[in-house]
């Protein structure tokens, strides 16, 4: 009998067993699953993947809840539900879960019916958050597999945790090691979201045998002959599915893995009648044209985050107008379509939705031109790497940058109303609560005086919507930002 123990939560859950010689377990990993539209086919490949297996644990590295069009409006509720009939063996969270604040992560994970682990994760008391397990440990029979979870402590800039913190990664992963050990664990998972650098670390200092892993969304599998590193796609392009025969030799557990990847390609008809309905819901909110576009409109990942964009100049002004600003600043990583909308078709409110799904709203600070150069100079520091912190910015503003420089001094020249910025003026800025609390970075707008707060303000994507409505969207980029 399989046996599955939460760690302090008393929790048990029974299914089958596999033969005394060779104990044979399944393990099949999402991650970054936002889109609802992906359940059906996913639902049907975790089906497949688990018929005929003797043991399976279909994991979960997190990035659920966000971002998405439905989720800027329930808060990531639908995801929630919809992973809820998927059979979830052990869930860990991601930075997204922290998108809306941590009052509505618990709220989303009260709302789960499958197990949740979380090793490093503490909430503003500096305790593990109630919702979750510290671990849970899977009796195969003759075999104890222990899984414990970890969350990158980059959700620090990545989102919007308030006083929640993330215990250091890979100390966590080797004491939670140790502490499965002594438990009793023989084969240890950490189902982690956290980066490629990180997924490394925690392999070669032993953190587990397995590490099942999100957040860079690229299909991985790797094997050094010790452990084994699993990640998918996004939305389950890519389902990594690793079987392992295990077998004791004396005291030693051997096993080796065997690699499968699926790509869903049918239907699970319950998931699609429930996704359906939420589709339904949505088109009745957001179906309202808003504008026949007048240019190509560039919303591609390459583009909204290494140069100005007439999309990132509609949201940025929408920005600074409804406000009254004096300027306009958004993240190219918080627009998301990843598209080119032609000129000719037309925009809905769900696209621009779409293009802002993590529920934002737009707040005004009052900085320093200092400040205000400080963050130009923060938008380019990455850009190497296609950051999300790279700036889109009002029509009222012109930047140059050197991309060659060294970083700290690629902004060559930045102006407003066609005068240079004044280090000593002061400034009123509209952007995002996200980058106001200090997000991607820009701890100089997390210390500036709030003139308009996000308990005061409305969502950004309505903002961007009125302005499209209006004002539409004719032309291409305007010179607001260049490159020598």
């Amino acid at each position: 009998m399989k046996k599955l123990f939460l760690g302090g939560l008393g929790l048990l859950l029974a299914t089958a067993t596999a033969s005394a010689e060779t104990t044979n377990l399944r393990i099949i990993l999402l991650n970054d699953v936002d889109r609802k539209d992906a359940f059906p086919g996913i639902a049907a490949a975790v089906t497949e993947a688990r018929a005929g297996a003797d043991n399976s644990l279909l994991l979960h590295a997190g990035d659920v809840i966000s971002p998405s069009v439905l989720s800027s409006l329930d808060k990531g509720a639908h995801i929630i539900d919809l992973m809820n009939h998927l059979g979830i063996d052990a869930f860990t969270p991601g930075n997204h879960e922290f998108d809306f604040g941590p009052d509505v992560l618990e709220q989303r994970m009260a709302e789960a019916t499958f197990p949740i682990v979380s090793s490093n994760i503490r909430t503003g008391a500096g305790e593990l958050p109630g919702f979750a397990a510290e671990h849970l440990i899977v009796d195969l029979g003759s075999v104890q597999v222990g899984i414990y979870g970890l969350t990158s402590d980059d959700t620090l800039e990545k989102s919007s945790p308030g006083d929640w913190t993330f215990e250091d990664t890979i100390a966590m992963g080797q004491a939670m090691r140790a502490k499965l050990t002594d438990a009793g664990a023989d084969l240890v998972i950490a189902l982690a979201h956290t980066s490629f650098s990180e997924d490394l670390a925690l392999a070669g200092n032993g953190a587990a045998d397995i590490i099942a892993t999100g957040d860079d969304h690229d299909l991985f599998l790797h094997y050094n002959g010790k452990r084994v590193i699993m990640e998918g796609n996004a939305q389950g392009a890519n389902i990594p599915v690793v079987d392992l025969a295990m077998e004791w030799d004396d005291d030693d557990l051997e096993w080796e893995p065997s690699f499968t990847v699926m790509q869903p390609s049918g239907e699970d008809a319950d998931m699609a009648a429930k996704v359906a309905d939420y589709e339904k819901a949505l088109d009745e909110a957001l179906s309202e044209e808003i504008a026949v576009l007048g240019a190509d409109v560039d919303t591609r990942r390459a583009s909204v985050r290494t140069m100005e964009t007439n999309f990132g100049n509609a949201a940025t002004d929408a920005m600074m107008m409804v406000t009254g600003a004096d300027i306009g600043m958004t993240n190219g990583g918080g627009i998301r379509g990843d598209k080119v909308y032609d000129a000719g078709s037309v925009m809905t409110a769900r696209d621009v939705f779409a293009e802002l799904p993590f529920g934002n709203k737009t707040v005004v600070l009052a900085m320093s031109g200092a400040d205000v150069m400080a963050a130009l100079e923060n938008a380019v520091s990455k850009i190497e790497d296609t950051s999300g912190r790279f700036m889109q910015v009002s029509g009222n503003m012109a930047v140059v940058y050197d991309r060659n420089a060294a970083v700290g001094s690629r902004v060559v020249s930045a102006s407003i109303n066609g005068s240079a910025i004044d280090a000593g003026a002061t400034y009123t800025v509209a952007t995002n609560d996200f980058l106001a609390r200090g997000g991607d970075g820009y701890g100089m707008f997390a210390g500036a005086e709030v003139v308009l707060s996000a308990d005061a303000s409305q969502l950004m994507a309505s903002h961007v919507v009125d302005y499209i409505r209006e004002n539409g969207i004719s032309e291409g980029p305007q010179g607001r930002i260049s490159f020598q």
